[in-house]
């Protein structure tokens, strides 16, 4: 063999090493992305309520004044919370999906059901911004920060179904983009199931 042939043989050997290397550096950057990714997933996950969790149990007074238990309901009834606040632009779009879901004709529902908005801002203003879209529900806000925080009402908008334990039967966070998840939230409160594109709020 040459001193020609060595040369490149030993040229070829780098280069073939610089191509390993960089796949090598590539496929790493890939996998770190994706656990990072999975990560940022997770963590968001672990500050939104989640089915089979256990609601924290608190009493409040609604804006019209009166007592409401969040938590805890007689034998047999659910409780639906609707968590917002005023300025969420997702609050918005989504009340007049909850006011749809809400809005059937009687004895359309399964279950016996107590509905609650929960305002992370000023409760007034919050039952205003509700009623102005055609939801009138009592509202309500958690007594302390830190209750909030073990509700993990982080992000808006929230929609919760409770057992009458106090236990996540459904939690979903944000808009409603699938006819699916609407149907799942109608199956919690005892409500038939449609199916169907969503129309838009």
């Amino acid at each position: 063999m040459t001193a020609g042939h060595v040369s490149r043989l030993r040229h070829a050997g780098w280069w073939m090493a610089l191509v390993a290397s960089l796949g090598l550096n590539v496929a790493l950057a890939y996998r770190s992305r994706r656990l990072e990714t999975e990560r940022v997933v997770l963590e968001a996950l672990r500050r939104q309520p989640q089915s089979g969790l256990q609601y924290p149990l608190f009493t409040a007074v609604t804006t019209a004044g009166d007592s409401a238990t969040i938590g805890a309901a007689p034998p047999g009834v659910r409780q639906l919370l609707l968590v917002a606040t005023r300025s969420c632009p997702y609050c918005t779009q989504t009340i007049p999906v909850w006011r749809d879901v809400l809005r059937q004709p009687p004895g359309s529902r399964t279950l016996r059901l107590q509905v609650y908005a929960i305002a992370l801002d000023t409760v007034s203003l919050t039952r205003a911004h509700l009623d102005s879209l055609g939801l009138v529900v009592p509202v309500v806000r958690f007594p302390s920060r830190r209750l909030a925080r073990l509700a993990r009402a982080t992000q808006t908008p929230q929609t919760i179904v409770l057992d009458d334990s106090g236990r996540v039967l459904f939690a979903h966070t944000g808009l409603f983009k699938t006819h699916a998840s609407l149907d799942t939230l109608r199956g919690a409160i005892g409500l038939p199931t449609r199916g169907g594109p969503l129309r838009d709020a």
